[in-house]
C-alpha cells in the first residue's frame, strides 16, 4: 500500500510541475509550448529515472516500447 501512495503522490507531483510548467521556465512565453515527441512530462519521468549510462543508451532503454521513428534524433539533444 505504501509504494502505491508513494508512486500516487510522486505522479501528482510531475502532473503538477507539467501544469505550472512556466513557473519552471527560463522563458514561459516559448519554452513547452510545442507539442514535442518528448512531452514534458516524458522528459521529467526520463531525467528522475537517469542511471549513469550514455545518453544514447538511456534514451534507447526508456523509449524501448515506442515506436523507432518517435525516437528524437540525438543532434536535438546537444
Amino acid at each position: 500500500m505504501i509504494p502505491d501512495k508513494i508512486l500516487n503522490v510522486f505522479i501528482s507531483s510531475i502532473k503538477m510541475v507539467c501544469d505550472n510548467i512556466a513557473c519552471y521556465c527560463n522563458d514561459p512565453v516559448s519554452d513547452f509550448t510545442r507539442k514535442r515527441k518528448l512531452p514534458v512530462e516524458t522528459l521529467i519521468h526520463f531525467i528522475i529515472q537517469m542511471q549513469s549510462k550514455s545518453l544514447n543508451s538511456e534514451l534507447y532503454e526508456y523509449l524501448n516500447d515506442i515506436d523507432r521513428k518517435l525516437f528524437p534524433r540525438i543532434s536535438s539533444l546537444h
